[in-house]
């Protein structure tokens, strides 16, 4: 398994003028339970980095947990900016709705993460955002590994 999780996000943003609602996948390496009772987990993104914005916005994220064999599929989630490309596209991700967030989860993660932004707080050039988990899939074994009970 890969030790990045892919995260993803939607919200609306304005591009060129004009307000449209963004899907965006993105490679976080930074990410951690920071609560086992309610479960909490939180990811580290970049101040600058799109889907900071758009899980801003939108108020909500999920965590994927993909197989080692999806490295290739992290280098192209890492390359461009979601902004302005399809990065679920570029990567060669199927997207599926999810069940309890408004966000685009990834088909065929090996487990996956929910969640309902919590908080957002700022350090240096990163926002920790920590999320609520509010649906969490994957075998036992999977997500003990990331200490998920």
């Amino acid at each position: 398994m890969l030790k990045e999780v892919f995260v993803t996000a939607r919200a609306e943003t304005e591009i060129f003028g004009r307000v449209m609602e963004k899907d965006t996948v993105a490679a976080m390496p930074w990410h951690m339970v920071v609560s086992n009772n309610p479960l909490h987990y939180a990811i580290s993104v970049p101040k600058e980095h799109f889907l900071a914005e758009l899980i801003e916005k939108g108020k909500c994220f999920i965590v994927h947990f993909m197989p080692r064999s999806m490295e290739e599929k992290r280098d192209a989630c890492l390359q461009n900016n979601g902004k302005f490309l399809d990065k679920f596209l570029q990567a060669g991700f199927r997207r599926v709705e999810a069940s309890r967030v408004d966000a685009p989860r990834i088909r065929n993660a090996l487990g996956y993460l929910e969640c309902e932004l919590l908080e957002k707080v700022e350090h240096g050039n990163h926002y920790l955002f920590i999320g609520k988990v509010v649906e969490k899939v994957g075998e036992k074994p999977l997500l003990e590994q990331w200490a998920i009970s």
